[in-house]
């Protein structure tokens, strides 16, 4: 027996999240690279703190400068055609 699926829609979709240097940084810690980079010792923990902090510094005139950043996907809505 064969499931088939019907499409229904799609919608794209844009979010604005509004992060300062510190916020994005720890954001960015959260991604599987960087905790990968930690976790084979390839950089400690710190290391590639203050590595983010340094790039990050060219986007920030100081700690307390915003920056938007638009995150934008899309997404499909589908169903069982039986």
């Amino acid at each position: 027996m064969c499931n088939l699926i019907n499409f229904v829609n799609e919608d794209r979709f844009r979010n604005s999240i509004t992060f300062n240097k510190k916020q994005l940084a720890l954001y960015f810690t959260t991604q599987n690279n960087f905790i990968a980079a930690v976790e084979k010792n390839q950089t400690t923990y710190g290391q590639a703190e203050n590595w983010l902090d340094q790039e990050l510094a060219s986007f920030f005139d100081n700690d307390d400068t915003n920056q938007t950043i638009y995150y934008g996907n899309w997404i499909k809505f589908i169903q069982r055609a039986n």
